[in-house]
């Protein structure tokens, strides 16, 4: 699992609009001046809802929403959305690959909780704040809850309290009291500032929104004279003027032309149906030669003979009478077969005109569609139409794009946007210089009424002539921390620990410049150091090591954790306070958990920049 963007808008601690997308490894999220935005809390309330709304503390004062969503990515690629109104109900949607949108999953916490476990691995609410997720009031020093006393290496002392808790001296507390009340009337003033700044935002939105109904007439001018610019024309494709004309014959001019060849089938005389084209010549027929050698032979028998034979002369005339009669027909199928060819020439004549003036239109046609990319005449001429449609439809958006504009309602938002833009930059430029970061009012409150609870506490202790000290010590965070280690690997807590001793004191010894000698882990979890030959408990430890123990131990265990389940790890800004030489230290460590997971760290800590993966400003 990692998370590949946070979109926050109206949330404490951050931008009123932030949206940052996330890297993989060491990824540092940069905070504006000391802002300390409540990075590990928020994500919780997200991952783990309470049902009831606890989310709401988050919200920013003076904003009119506040919204949350994380993007994450699973295991096996799919990417996930989870949205929650703050205060409000949540959704989990999951992207659809074919159309780049995401889908609504489910809007049930407990399902959503369900899905969150068994598609993305995420671990228990318990495993992620006590491993996953450190925030500074987790430092044993830090803990608000209850009184807490701390050993040092040299005697008793309390650990570290907030700075409105100590016991100032009269004219220090009464100064400080100044400065607070000072800085109350800043904040209020600065929320007075905020909040009119957000209404005005709230209503540029509105105002932009009457604009954008021109937007969207603009855009739909835009689509259509592209259209209108792509569209085919007969010059464009380098066709005759008058294709259009040509396709809306060309059925006329098909069907005339299969008419004609029609009507050329039956179109000859009966009478020369059967007569051959190519006649044999009468002079080459043996038939004939023979008829007329008969009759010569005839006539010279007749003259030989003589007598009574001569009679014989006269048969002479039946042969030639044949030979006549075969003349007589060669010419006339002579005649005949001359007719025919002649009729046929003027009919081979016809089909070929016919063919010609059909193929010259059908050439162009033809050349058309080619061009076109269609397949039929009547798709030619609805292609080429739609250049005179997107003509009329470009005319007509622009018509109504013009009438739009002149309205009064179009008008009036154009001078409200001018006019409201005006006002927020007024706005904006008194907050800028109010200064880049101001607490907010409440929380100011609640340092004045401490140093006022401080002041007459100490006024009050003033005639006790000995300090009370506690009844009890520290509580070793120890045991509850190695308690989730123990269910994270299945082993009883000492075990836990023992689990990752070696990186932890590696951590630890690096961060105190080796003061520590070994570290001990009691069979109860209990921690023991021994510092100069000295066992001390880990509770007696001066409160800058016992935090420092503490951080090293939770790396160590968030990195053995991590080595098999890559769920990313959240910290708050916890190194506010520590010594900056040890800034770098962390950073390589946060660097080296980076490689296992993905690591956010949200900081105003100068230094940290140069060994993080990645950086984003929130």
């Amino acid at each position: 699992m990692q998370f590949l963007e946070f979109a926050f808008q109206g949330v404490r601690g951050f931008s009123p609009a932030m949206r940052a997308a996330l890297r993989p490894g060491y990824c540092l999220l940069k905070v504006p001046g000391a802002n300390q935005p409540p990075l590990t809390g928020l994500c919780t309330s997200l991952l783990y809802p309470d049902g009831r709304g606890g989310d709401a503390e988050y919200k920013a004062l003076g904003q009119p929403q506040s919204r949350a969503s994380v993007t994450m990515v699973a295991a096996d690629g799919a990417v996930y959305r989870l949205v929650r109104g703050l205060g409000g109900a949540g959704a989990l949607q999951q992207l659809n690959n074919m159309s780049s949108q995401f889908e609504l999953l489910s809007e049930d916490p407990t399902e959503i909780a369900q899905f969150l476990r068994s598609k993305l691995g995420l671990p228990t609410r318990k495993v992620f704040e006590s491993v996953l997720g450190l925030g500074i009031q987790q430092l044993p020093t830090r803990r608000a809850s209850g009184v807490q006393t701390g050993l040092s290496a040299t005697g008793l002392l309390p650990p570290r309290p907030a700075l409105a808790s100590l016991p100032p001296q009269d004219a220090g507390a009464d100064l400080k009291l100044k400065q607070f009340e000072q800085e109350l009337a800043l904040s209020k003033e600065v929320e007075q500032l905020q909040y009119r700044v957000d209404g005005l935002a709230s209503k540029l939105f509105e105002a932009e929104q009457k604009l954008k109904g021109s937007q969207s007439l603009k855009d739909s001018i835009k689509i259509a004279e592209d259209a209108y610019s792509k569209a085919p024309t007969a010059d464009s494709l380098k066709l005759t003027a008058d294709i259009v004309e040509r396709a809306e014959r060309f059925a006329a001019v098909t069907a005339k032309y299969q008419e004609s060849l029609t009507k050329l089938g039956p179109d000859r005389e009966e009478g020369y149906a059967d007569v051959p084209r190519l006649l044999q010549p009468v002079h080459q027929r043996p038939s004939f030669w023979a008829a007329v050698g008969g009759g010569v032979a005839f006539i010279i028998l007749g003259i030989a003979v003589g007598g009574m034979g001569r009679y014989l002369a006269l048969l002479d005339i039946p042969a030639f009478g044949l030979a006549a009669i075969w003349a007589i027909n060669y010419i006339d199928d002579l005649r005949h077969s001359q007719l025919a060819n002649r009729k046929g020439e003027r009919r081979a004549t016809r089909e070929k005109k016919i063919q010609e003036e059909y193929e010259a239109e059908a050439q162009v046609i033809k050349a058309a569609l080619s061009a076109l990319q269609v397949e039929s005449p009547g798709e030619i001429v609805e292609t080429l139409a739609e250049k005179g449609k997107l003509k009329a439809q470009v005319q007509s958006l622009r018509q109504q794009l013009a009438d739009y504009e002149r309205s009064p309602e179009y008008r009036a938002a154009q001078s409200e946007v001018a006019s409201l833009k005006r006002e927020q930059q007024k706005l904006e430029a008194q907050l800028a210089e109010k200064g880049a970061y101001v607490r907010e009012a409440r929380d100011v409150e609640r340092d004045i009424d401490r140093l006022r609870q401080s002041v007459a506490m100490s006024k009050a202790s003033a005639a006790i002539p000995a300090p009370v000290l506690p009844e009890g010590p520290v509580q070793d965070p120890f045991p509850a921390l190695f308690s989730v280690g123990a269910e994270l690997f299945g082993l009883d807590p000492p075990a836990a620990a023992a689990a990752i001793k070696d990186r932890w004191f590696q951590y630890f010894t690096a961060l105190t410049d080796q003061r520590y000698q070994s570290l001990q882990v009691e069979k109860d979890a209990k921690v023991h150091l021994t510092c100069g030959g000295q066992p001390l408990p880990a509770v007696a430890i001066p409160g800058m090591d016992l935090d420092l123990l503490y951080l090293s131990a939770r790396f160590a265990l968030a990195e053995k954790y991590c080595a098999r389940n890559r769920v990313p790890c959240l910290l708050d800004d916890v190194l506010v306070g520590f010594d900056e030489s040890k800034l770098y230290l962390f950073g390589r460590m946060l660097k080296q958990l980076g490689q296992l997971t993905q690591v956010l760290h949200a900081s105003s800590q100068p230094g940290l920049e140069q060994v993080a993966d990645a950086s984003v400003n929130v």
